[in-house]
């Protein structure tokens, strides 16, 4: 089996790149989420639960449409690269 990072690597420099990107910024925002039900009140108690709810609203724009955004972002970057 051949992992998406090693795939990746072959498709080139660019790919490579975009694709680190991609994952870093995906990982950052899976992890927010565990961690801001941590420190809520459901977990530890150290945020208020308005603290948590605004955390909750925001974190789906900034890990679904901000994703997106970086993606196309960054495939229509590396489609105008294979064009010239």
């Amino acid at each position: 089996m051949v992992s998406t990072t090693k795939i990746a690597v072959r498709g080139g420099k660019q790919l490579s790149s975009h694709y680190t990107r991609t994952a870093a910024y995906l990982t950052v925002f899976w992890i927010s989420y565990p961690t801001v039900w941590l420190l809520g009140p459901s977990g530890l108690g150290l945020a208020q639960a308005t603290t948590e709810l605004i955390a909750f609203i925001f974190l789906p724009i900034f890990s679904k449409v901000g994703f997106s955004i970086l993606d196309l972002n960054g495939l229509r970057h590396l489609e105008k690269g294979r064009a010239l």
